[in-house]
């Protein structure tokens, strides 16, 4: 059996998109073959489950992905300045190889931390 049927998948449907559903599932005839599946889908279908938007949890994924933001950030710049303590040229897989951040991590915040510490020196 394939890995895709150990999984749940969700539909987020705005009202338009779900009436048009209905009416699809109004006006289909169904083969002997699917009318077990059919069934399920056209009850779920016709009760849908409302799913309310949390802003506590959106609050609370922004605020987790800035603090990884600046630990990686952070985690940069400490390893350029050791890199350059160690009068070593800091590159990004030097950066890369000591910290274990991800280059698209890197590649996204190097030359701007770069530019910060070199226009402090």
């Amino acid at each position: 059996m394939s890995d895709k049927y150990n999984y749940k998948y969700r539909l987020n449907l705005d009202f338009e998109e779900l009436e048009i559903l209905q009416k699809i599932f109004k006006d289909v005839e169904v083969r002997e073959d699917d009318e077990i599946i059919f069934k399920l889908l056209d009850a779920k279908v016709k009760e849908p489950k409302k799913i309310k938007h949390s802003y506590l949890k959106h609050g609370a994924t922004i605020k987790a992905t800035e603090a990884r933001t600046q630990k990686a950030k952070q985690s940069i710049q400490e390893t350029i300045k050791s890199l350059c303590s160690e009068d070593m040229k800091p590159t990004k897989y030097q950066v890369h190889k000591r910290t274990g951040i991800a280059y698209a991590t890197l590649n996204k915040y190097y030359d701007e931390i770069l530019q910060e510490l070199e226009s402090k020196k």
